[in-house]
């Protein structure tokens, strides 16, 4: 079974990542919210919050995060958060992983935003 970290445990996070784990992978929540954190913590589920390595390799990290519309436009910056903190444990991450953007975004967020920034601050070339 794959080890999955979850970025953004709201309702889509918790969703996603209970799924996965009602078929046997194994699961770490990473949330900004510890209140959310420790519900998960009292229901069984690893969690960690941004900025901390998960103490397992992970193999796939769904991003999870809320894209709120703020005057009208999508805000990207929770999934720019989220990209910096996943860019963080690539850096000391010497396999493979599989990034995948869950949230609802823009066509094109993936190839213009995600993949450009995780580059960046992970030092790593995506692919």
């Amino acid at each position: 079974m794959s080890r999955i970290e979850i970025i953004g445990a709201g309702v889509v996070g918790q969703a996603t990542g209970k799924g996965f784990a009602h078929f046997g992978h194994d699961l770490t929540f990473c949330d900004i919210n510890p209140d959310v954190l420790d519900h998960l913590k009292r229901q069984g589920h690893d969690t960690v919050l941004p900025g901390k390595v998960s103490k397992y390799k992970t193999d796939i990290t769904i991003l999870c995060v809320s894209t709120p519309t703020v005057n009208g436009a999508i805000d990207l910056s929770p999934l720019r958060a989220a990209c910096h903190t996943v860019a963080m444990t690539l850096q000391q991450d010497e396999d493979y992983r599989v990034v995948v953007v869950r949230s609802t975004v823009p066509p094109c967020t993936t190839e213009e935003l995600v993949i450009p920034l995780l580059e960046q601050w992970s030092g790593k070339v995506a692919g």
